[in-house]
């Protein structure tokens, strides 16, 4: 079982994924970004932005907080500052998160649909897309 800290501490692309497939809406990364090696993009946070709002497992974040890359809430590493790292806030898919975060998995998907189950007063504004499908015992744990 994942401990519920982890979707906002290693497993966030994998809970942004679950919400897009689950209520629709674009997933967005906070990312460390070096123009040095571009192709060593790290994301530091994944929401799914849904109807104006930045969800996680934490429920809904504006925009503004979301999408905040100063470095007061996530900065950037040490070892990284030399290499020229900027953030940035990035429209990205299931794809990306693939090529350049390791946590991710579609396997992580029934567990997150547990969580929301288990904290429905996070999710509560939001509508399921698609058919309704009710969830099985082991889904819901």
């Amino acid at each position: 079982m994942i401990p519920d800290d982890w979707w906002t501490s290693g497993y966030c692309s994998s809970f942004a994924a679950a919400l897009k497939r689950r209520y629709g809406g674009e997933l967005w990364a906070g990312v460390n970004h070096s123009e040095r090696y571009p192709a060593d993009d790290e994301l530091y946070h994944a929401y799914c932005v849904i109807d104006g709002l930045a969800y996680d497992a934490d429920g809904a974040h504006s925009i503004e907080e979301a999408s905040d890359v100063s470095g007061g809430r996530y900065p950037i590493p040490d070892m990284d500052i030399n290499l020229g790292v900027i953030m940035l806030w990035l429209k990205v898919d299931e794809a990306w998160f693939e090529k350049y975060h390791q946590d991710y998995s579609p396997d992580h998907f029934v567990a997150v649909n547990r969580y929301i189950a288990h904290h429905p007063e996070l999710f509560a504004k939001l509508k399921r897309v698609g058919k309704k499908k009710k969830l099985s015992e082991t889904e819901v744990g």
